[in-house]
């Protein structure tokens, strides 16, 4: 019995044994209105260096912008005015390999832009709104939360609900975007373009 154990624990992968570590979103800088709540239900106002795990939820008011760090989660997140954002799930194992991350974003009101560093294969980052779910694997995006997706670099696949509950996927690729109200991808404008402009890194 102790040799068969053994033989078990020597099967499991260096993946298998990579536990799960709590990533963070570091703010890097607020302006104007921005407040959080750490466990999604009491409020105070956001600062500067404040390291939010999963669970919070912050949002900005009329003149409020939020520069995030996620680190190896996915590197920057901007949050813009009159924004509702909550980090559902924020975590990564270190294998042997590579970093497996583990990024929910659910955006319930305004809009982010993001920069996201290429991830591995075994990766998960997402960005819920009310209208569609992003997945992104390594690119420069704005997402609204009407449904709207904007890519400005690398790709982003956009799952929505049609009206009448069946679900279309599409690809959206750098230069073009994702209409809610058509369900189609499109050419992006150069002032659509123009605010994808990565976060400061």
């Amino acid at each position: 019995t102790t040799l068969t154990v053994g033989i078990a624990l020597a099967a499991l992968t260096p993946a298998a044994l990579a536990a799960v570590e709590k990533g963070t979103a570091r703010v890097r800088s607020a302006q104007g209105a921005a407040e959080v709540a750490l466990d999604g239900v009491s409020w105070s106002a956001l600062h500067v260096g404040a390291e939010l795990l999963d669970g919070a939820t912050l949002k900005t008011g009329d003149d409020g912008l939020v520069e995030l760090d996620l680190g190896v989660n996915g590197n920057a997140l901007r949050v813009l005015p009159n924004s509702v954002v909550t980090f559902s799930a924020l975590t990564f194992e270190n294998t042997t390999v590579e970093a497996v991350v583990n990024t929910q974003i659910d955006l319930t009101a305004g809009r982010v832009v993001g920069s996201v560093h290429k991830l591995s294969a075994a990766s998960k980052y997402e960005v819920h709104t009310p209208a569609v779910t992003a997945g992104i694997r390594g690119t420069r995006y704005d997402i609204s939360a009407n449904g709207q997706v904007v890519v400005g670099e690398g790709s982003v696949v956009v799952v929505a609900e049609r009206e009448d509950g069946s679900m279309i996927t599409r690809v959206v690729n750098a230069a073009e975007l994702f209409s809610p109200v058509s369900g189609q991808v499109m050419p992006a404008t150069e002032q659509e373009l123009s605010q994808v402009g990565a976060p400061s890194s």
